[in-house]
């Protein structure tokens, strides 16, 4: 009597296990390999990213622009301070419509700044300041020597004399003079010095002139003098 092998269920029960462990581990190898889109958001997230920008570097102007015109009762202008950031405000008025001013009247206040009336020839273009020149400044000069605040004669450059002149404007008014800006100082005593050298040479040039004036009269007169026949 032969008896059964029992080598069959054995080879079958390695086989499944064989078989499990391989599936097992491409499970494993497989979800490995796959990437959930949450694992790239959190990536994404702990990155730091690198943003760069063109900058430009430059100066940039604010324009100050002047307004002429004629004011009249009745009427409403927006007033604006050259120099200031924000729109003028009328703070005080000085005069009522019709009543008669000179020059060198304030007229009223813009911004708590007075404005002073001056008895021009010519309206004003454009907002002078120490180190100007030009028939604008020597007006402005003349207007000041009529109020008897400027010493000397016009002569059309912004120097000390129409600084100190304006300085004495506002005191006899009243208001404190405004600021004298560092480069508008220098401005100024660059203006003085040449003022200065021209002058210079100016009175260095006539001194010059008259001495070859007088030399040539000199030599003129000793020419008659040799030449007249002698007396008997």
């Amino acid at each position: 009597m032969t008896r059964p092998s029992r080598r069959g269920p054995a080879v079958w029960i390695t086989a499944l296990c064989v078989l499990s462990a391989v599936v097992i581990a491409a499970s494993f190898l497989a979800g490995t390999l796959v990437e959930s889109p949450w694992e790239e958001a959190v990536a994404n997230a702990e990155r730091v990213p690198a943003v760069t920008a063109q900058v430009t570097q430059r100066s940039v102007a604010r324009d100050v622009v002047a307004v002429q015109g004629t004011y009249s009762a009745g009427t409403v202008d927006e007033v604006r301070v050259a120099g200031e950031d924000l729109a003028g405000v009328v703070t005080a008025q000085k005069r009522q419509p019709g009543e008669s001013v000179v020059s060198g009247d304030v007229l009223g206040e813009v911004s708590g700044r007075p404005v002073v009336g001056l008895s021009l020839t010519f309206r004003l273009y454009r907002d002078i300041a120490p180190g100007d020149t030009g028939p604008d400044v020597e007006q402005l000069q003349q207007a000041l020597a009529a109020l008897g605040l400027f010493e000397g004669q016009p002569d059309g450059e912004y120097g000390r004399r129409t600084v100190t002149a304006v300085d004495a404007l506002y005191r006899r008014v009243g208001y404190r003079p405004p600021p004298t800006a560092p480069d508008l100082a220098q401005a100024v005593d660059a203006a003085e010095k040449e003022r200065e050298t021209a002058v210079r040479a100016r009175d260095a040039a006539v001194a010059e002139r008259d001495r070859a004036a007088a030399a040539a009269a000199a030599a003129a007169a000793r020419d008659a003098a040799s030449g007249a026949p002698e007396a008997g």
